[in-house]
């Protein structure tokens, strides 16, 4: 099936009530601070979306978590700058498949997808527009012609209004 959410993900095709094959222009990732529940220091965490577009008067923006798949491009960019070190595919106990997941910074732990987008208190969990000016994203490609395929869970978030991110940062390249 075929899905289209605004004009950023094309080519959409949902494969079970959760999981998404898409088709991502303008790529960005999310950058927000969570609790490291074994060593409770806090620690930087991320997540796959795009910049935020418009959708029948709202503006929408989808946040990608259990992502299984995604473009070598974005791979290999991701994989040249320390974000590396603490955002990559990994086995997952409860899930039993592999992901791309957060890790502790300092104590390695492997931080649950479910905490940061499904409990309230999660970074990536919205509940009013004001949430969304917490977190910082990184640009993952400027070019609006060029998509980047990505295999995951998608939640689309709506906003009344343009939502406003914290800051955009240079990505921490090696």
């Amino acid at each position: 099936m075929d899905m289209i959410i605004g004009n950023t993900l094309v080519e959409a095709t949902e494969r079970n009530t959760r999981n998404v094959a898409a088709s991502l222009t303008n790529p960005i990732l999310l950058n927000g601070v969570s609790t490291c529940y074994k060593c409770n220091k806090r620690i930087n965490v991320f997540a796959f979306s795009c910049k935020p577009y418009e959708n029948n008067k709202k503006f929408e923006i989808p946040i990608f978590s259990n992502v299984m798949e995604v473009e070598l491009l974005l791979e290999n960019l991701i994989n040249s700058t320390r974000i590396k070190k603490i955002f990559f595919k990994d086995y997952s106990n409860t899930t039993k498949d592999y992901y791309y997941m957060n890790h502790c910074q300092y104590c390695g732990a492997k931080r649950g997808e479910f905490f940061l987008h499904e409990e309230h208190s999660g970074p990536f969990f919205f509940q009013k527009d004001t949430k969304i000016s917490e977190l910082s994203y990184f640009k993952l490609n400027d070019n609006p012609n060029e998509s980047f395929k990505i295999e995951g869970t998608v939640m689309i978030e709506k906003f009344e209004s343009y939502p406003t991110f914290k800051n955009e940062k240079e990505l921490p390249i090696l």
